[in-house]
């Protein structure tokens, strides 16, 4: 009995392992009109999301400059991930742009290889929809 608990212990500590996770990349986004002058004020959300869920885990909101541009700065940290199951997450992000006058532009990617760190978005003339509260992306 004992050599079970110790087996079962030695298999749950090595699956714990600390990892420093990629919460948001560092990435830039220039929002400009569709005959590519720049649009000031734009309203620009940059959404973290995690598989397995695909919840939106946090967003950060920024509005553009003179020069229709913002960035956005790296941010890690370190956990404590269980590799059993369900227990690592992976992040993934989307961006939401919107400015009164111009139709809405939102992604909506779930894998951070389809996310585009340098971003350039052409907003078109229309209906302006607010950025949803509560995101769900889909997961693969």
């Amino acid at each position: 009995m004992k050599i079970f608990i110790v087996l079962i212990f030695f298999i749950y500590a090595s699956s714990c392992a600390p990892v420093y996770k990629k919460l948001q990349p560092k990435s830039k986004i220039t929002v400009l009109d569709i005959k590519g002058a720049p649009i000031y004020d734009a309203e620009v959300i940059l959404h973290s999301n995690a598989k397995p869920v695909g919840f939106e885990r946090s967003r950060e909101i920024k509005s553009t400059n003179y020069d229709g541009m913002v960035s956005f700065d790296s941010k890690r940290e370190w956990r404590v991930e269980t590799i059993l199951l369900h227990g690592s997450e992976y992040y993934f992000w989307n961006w939401c742009v919107t400015k009164t006058g111009y139709e809405t532009f939102v992604t909506n990617h779930s894998s951070a290889n389809d996310f585009e760190k340098n971003m350039i978005v052409n907003l078109i003339k229309g209906l302006t929809t607010p950025c949803p509260n509560d995101v769900h992306f889909r997961v693969n």
